[in-house]
């Protein structure tokens, strides 16, 4: 008996071991050989029998957004396989046809090459909306219910721009909008490329930016702006404004009446943008003086001193300023005039410029310190800073000054009031007097009553040290049960955590902010995410349902935990704005929430 039970491991070690291990192979497969321009390509290079590390070749037409690895480990007939794959998201860059080379795998003793794949990138998107790597953590217990399902054509992202032909310098006002006829939930930005050949400047979206409600073909559709940003072309020619790349669920009712009381979201989706070209023409070369700096947009220039009469020797500020609207931040500072009778400083500037919906606008200023060394009616100016109008198609000169200062006395020495000499005597004269004599050192000096060995602090600083290596001692120790026990101190930490959000958004609330809702749901995934020890970033709320209910919360709280995360999502991503007192409420409520799950969950 005990012969037939043992043959089998020793079959099992046999087979296992290196020499009889299968040989290595490497094969690279996509998810489509058809793909849209706005579709995300899915490559996977799977290894069998052995390890390496892929090498992707150039890849023309698509570019790297992201990687992904699994392994599997399968036995079949006494015999071990194992394959480790790697996953990676490649972003069709423009339409036509392509092909991925081959990709090497330097493998221990060996090099594999895969066979090369050819594509077509079409415009549009034609792939189906997939899960995202966001989905449910929970498997085959989540798919126990039919999910809500969203139709791919009722959402879609689009790169809107305030013009497709500028001159170069010129702003565009670039704004990313995702269209749908459901609500999301958590969207994220998964790829935003660089952006070449542009001076880009971010714009902070507020809270009037909200949803909107547009009919596109007959449908309507709620829209989102998800990101703004403010370029300026560096380049001539046809630039492109790339694709941006999202990952979102949504909130979606079916029939199902288990899902319309729990408000159950879809799994994740990813959605692209078309990338956009932009027409961008060089400036026109008649009418262009020879110090013309490259400023391009709508400007005035001011100039003014601070006082209009100074005596000779004493300092007055001249401050030149440029504002409107344009890259204020590239602007050069005119040229300062010949200063005949004065003595100049190096400029101090200042700018203050805001990244707007309609675009960069502000000012731009320089202030100069000049000491007059003589006395006299004088004049500084007049100043020219030439600027392209695109509007108008032509330069545009800005002229400020001259600016009028009056002088009284006659040289800088004397209003100075340095000192003065008389020849004819061969004395100084004092004119101020800001030096005093030094105080005279007392007769004697004190002595220490007390020495420094035998005192307290002679006998405090034998014991710091001891003192600090029990602290890190304790300190080392509390790290490494930390790390024995990251569950237990998640779970732990967990309520206070929360509470310290809760604390944050009633001050949001206070000020009637609408970051407040992203505070409380925010304490709420983080919460569960402790509690459970899991991802918050991958929760939805009917994995969240999951949760609670395997920790044994009553059916009653958990529908209001889901109740409490839909009101924050619709209150970030519907119009309208909510009032303090409805902030507070919510908090409150959030707060029982959390303290009756603390009382129930295992």
């Amino acid at each position: 008996m005990r012969k037939r039970y043992l043959t089998p491991f020793f079959l099992a070690l046999v087979t296992s071991a290196p020499g009889a291990a299968q040989s290595v192979r490497v094969e690279a497969s996509v998810n489509a050989t058809r793909v849209g321009v706005e579709d995300v390509l899915e490559l996977t290079i799977a290894i069998s029998g052995g390890t390496g590390e892929p090498q992707l070749p150039e890849l023309d037409g698509f570019r790297v957004s992201g990687r992904s690895t699994s392994s599997q480990v399968q036995i079949v007939g006494g015999r071990m396989t194992s394959t480790n794959s790697y996953i990676y998201q490649l972003l069709p860059q423009r339409e036509g046809r392509f092909t991925i080379g081959a990709v090497t795998v330097n493998a221990p003793g060996e090099t594999h090459r895969t066979a090369p794949i050819d594509i077509e990138v079409v415009p549009g998107a034609v792939l189906p909306r997939g899960r995202g790597r966001g989905g449910s953590p929970f498997g085959s217990r989540s798919r126990s219910r039919s999910e809500p399902a969203v139709d791919p054509n009722d959402v879609f992202l689009r790169t809107e721009v305030s013009k497709s032909s500028v001159y170069h310098g010129e702003e565009i006002v670039v704004t990313y909008r995702l269209y749908s006829r459901y609500v999301p939930l958590g969207p994220q930005i998964e790829d935003d490329p660089p952006l070449t050949g542009f001076w880009a400047e971010e714009v902070e979206l507020r809270d009037d930016d909200s949803a909107e409600r547009r009919t596109i073909d007959g449908k309507q559709y709620l829209v989102f702006p998800l990101k703004r940003r403010i370029l300026f072309p560096t380049k001539t020619g046809e630039l492109e404004v790339p694709s941006l790349t999202l990952s979102t669920a949504f909130r979606v009712t079916s029939s199902d009446p288990f899902d319309s009381f729990f408000s159950r979201g879809s799994s994740p989706i990813v959605v692209r943008s078309s990338p956009v070209k932009l027409d961008v023409k060089p400036l026109p070369a008649a009418g262009r003086a020879r110090d013309f700096s490259g400023a391009v947009g709508d400007y005035e220039l001011t100039a003014r001193l601070n006082q209009d009469e100074v005596a000779a020797g004493d300092a007055v500020t001249l401050t030149l300023s440029i504002g409107g609207r344009g890259n204020l931040r590239s602007v050069q500072s005119p040229s300062l005039p010949d200063t005949p009778g004065f003595r100049t400083f190096d400029p101090k500037t200042e700018e203050t410029v805001r990244a707007t919906r309609d675009g960069l606008r502000g000012s731009k200023q320089w202030e100069y310190v000049l000491v007059p060394e003589s006395g006299g009616t004088k004049e500084i100016g007049p100043w020219v800073f030439q600027y392209f109008d695109p509007a108008a198609g032509k330069y545009v000169d800005a002229s400020a000054g001259p600016v009028t200062l009056r002088v009284s006395g006659s040289s800088a020495a004397t209003a100075n009031g340095l000192a003065s000499a008389d020849s004819a005597r061969g004395e100084v004269k004092l004119l101020r007097q800001d030096i005093r004599y030094l105080k005279e050192a007392p007769a004697t000096l004190g002595v220490r009553s007390t020495s420094y060995y035998g005192s307290e602090l002679f006998y405090l600083s034998l014991a710091l040290p001891i003192l600090w290596n029990l602290g890190l001692v304790a300190y080392v120790r509390r790290r490494e049960k930390e790390k024995t026990h990251s569950t237990l101190f998640r779970s732990r930490r967990a309520n206070r955590m929360a509470q310290d959000r809760l604390k944050r958004a009633a001050k949001l609330a206070d000020e009637g902010d609408k970051e407040f809702y992203e505070e409380i749901a925010a304490a709420l995934y983080k919460y569960i995410g402790d509690k459970k020890s899991v991802s918050a970033s991958g929760l939805t709320t009917q994995s969240i349902d999951g949760l609670l209910e395997d920790g044994g919360v009553a059916e009653e709280i958990r529908a209001e935990f889901v109740a409490v995360l839909s009101a924050c999502e619709e209150a970030r991503f519907t119009p309208g704005s909510r009032t303090s007192k409805e902030m507070k409420a919510l908090r409150a409520r959030t707060q029982t929430l959390i303290v009756s799950v603390e009382k129930q969950i295992a």
